[in-house]
């Protein structure tokens, strides 16, 4: 087995809870994370801890150094942090702690202030999106282009990704359980096959 490995998985703003329950499952097989990214983790091989991994997401941080203290006095160890605001901590993992000891403080503010930025661009997007459905639609039918039909799918894709992400984002505000999401993996394999489809045709 590789004694370090490195993980290209995406994972948007709005499902940074999936990240952290990736995370601590692959603490459970053995892999401790070194370096966390957007779009590049690294992970090196130790079968002898067990960490809870978390994150947290602060923009704009007046004192570095107190920010990491701030963790370190509850137990959390700093990792690394991203270009676009997000800060990376584990703490060793306990038998028998309770929900409160495995879940980081959270700046709700800052939160809140990404997913409103967020929320401002999903929501220009499926107004897009939406419009593209129909004016290719119309086209495909008007034409008789029913390669568009391709374009409509890949829009169909991304508009319903977008506003799962908003409604989700409204009932975790709400203390609600979030429904399925499209993960954007998946989204982007599904388009690529679509354009795949076009190309043949």
């Amino acid at each position: 087995m590789k004694d370090k490995i490195r993980s290209y998985k995406m994972y948007p703003a709005w499902e940074y809870e999936k990240e952290e329950e990736d995370l601590n499952k692959a603490s459970w097989k053995g892999y401790q994370l070194v370096k966390g990214g957007c779009f590049h983790s690294v992970f090196q091989r130790d079968n002898t801890v067990r960490y809870n991994y978390q994150l947290d997401y602060n923009l704009h941080i007046d004192d570095p150094v107190r920010y990491k203290e701030v963790f370190q006095e509850q137990g959390w160890e700093y990792i690394n942090s991203t270009f676009n605001g997000w800060h990376y901590f584990r703490k060793l993992y306990q038998e028998g702690q309770t929900l409160e000891d495995t879940k980081i403080y959270t700046d709700k503010q800052s939160l809140y202030e990404m997913q409103g930025r967020w929320i401002k661009l999903m929501f220009g997007l499926i107004i897009l999106y939406v419009t593209m459905i129909i004016v290719y639609t119309v086209l495909a039918i008007s034409n008789r282009e029913y390669i568009l039909f391709v374009d409509v799918g890949i829009s169909i894709v991304f508009s319903s990704m977008f506003s799962i992400a908003l409604f989700n984002i409204k009932r975790g505000r709400q203390g609600k359980k979030k429904i399925f999401n499209i993960p954007i993996q998946l989204a982007m394999i599904i388009c690529i096959v679509l354009i795949i489809i076009m190309c043949i045709l």
